[in-house]
C-alpha cells in the first residue's frame, strides 16, 4: 500500500483530501501544526473526521527544517500533498506576505531534498486562483499570473520556486490551483454554508 503525506489537514480542502486518498486504499498520514485543542471548532471537526477514517495524525510544523527531514525520514512517502501553507486574511490587503513566504515559500528546499533522497515518487502542491489576476473570461493555465492580492503573490511565489525544485531534483511534481470549493466541513461563515444555513433556519 502507497504512503502518503497531506500537509495541513485541518483546513477544508485537507481533510476531503485525507478521506478521498483513504478510502481509496493509500496509507495515509495528515499532518497539523499543533495540538489539536489549540484549533477552533470547525477545524477540530475536521481532524477528527480525518482520525476517523483512519488516519495517522503527526505533528509538524513545515517551517522547521529538522522536523520535516525527520518525518520524511521516519515515514519515507511513496506521495507528498503539500497543502498546509499561511492563509489567513487571503482576502485582503492585510495578508501577511512575510509570514506567506515562510509557510508557503522557504520550506520547500528542505523539503525536496528530504523527499527526492527518500525516493519518493512525486509531489502535488495546492495553488489558488488568486494566481491569476482578476478578468471576466475563464483561466487558461498557459495564462500569465499578475496576482492583485498579497496571497496570490505568495502563492504565485511558492508555484514558481516549486517547479524549480522540481527540475533541479528531477521529482514529478503537480500544481494544482484551487479556485473555490464548497462542501461538507466548510467555514459556516462562507457564503454558500451561510446561505443553506439561513435557508434551514427560514431566515432571510
Amino acid at each position: 500500500m502507497s504512503k502518503i503525506v497531506i500537509t495541513g489537514i485541518s483546513s477544508f480542502i485537507g481533510v476531503h483530501l485525507v478521506k478521498y486518498f483513504s478510502q481509496n486504499k493509500y496509507n495515509v498520514i495528515g499532518t497539523i501544526n499543533r495540538d489539536i485543542s489549540t484549533y477552533d471548532v470547525i477545524r477540530k471537526t475536521r481532524i477528527t473526521e480525518a482520525s476517523n477514517s483512519k488516519v495517522k495524525i503527526n505533528k509538524l510544523d513545515i517551517t522547521q527544517p529538522a522536523e520535516l527531514i525527520d518525518i520524511i525520514n521516519e515515514i519515507k512517502p511513496d506521495y507528498w500533498i503539500h497543502h498546509g501553507g499561511w492563509a489567513k486574511d487571503y482576502g485582503s490587503f492585510g495578508y501577511d506576505f512575510f509570514n506567506g513566504f515562510e509557510v508557503n515559500v522557504r520550506p520547500l528546499s528542505t523539503l525536496y531534498s528530504a523527499l527526492k533522497k527518500c525516493g519518493c515518487k512525486g509531489i502535488i502542491i495546492t495553488g489558488s486562483s488568486a494566481e491569476y489576476s482578476d478578468g471576466n473570461q475563464a483561466d487558461q493555465e498557459t495564462d500569465l499570473a499578475f496576482p492583485n492580492m498579497p496571497y496570490g503573490l505568495s502563492k504565485l511565489t511558492e508555484t514558481l520556486y516549486a517547479r524549480q525544485l522540481a527540475n533541479n531534483y528531477n521529482l514529478p511534481t503537480r500544481i494544482a490551483r484551487v479556485y473555490i470549493p464548497f462542501g461538507a466541513w466548510d467555514s459556516p461563515n462562507k457564503l454558500i454554508p451561510s446561505v443553506i444555513n439561513n435557508l434551514k433556519e427560514n431566515k432571510s
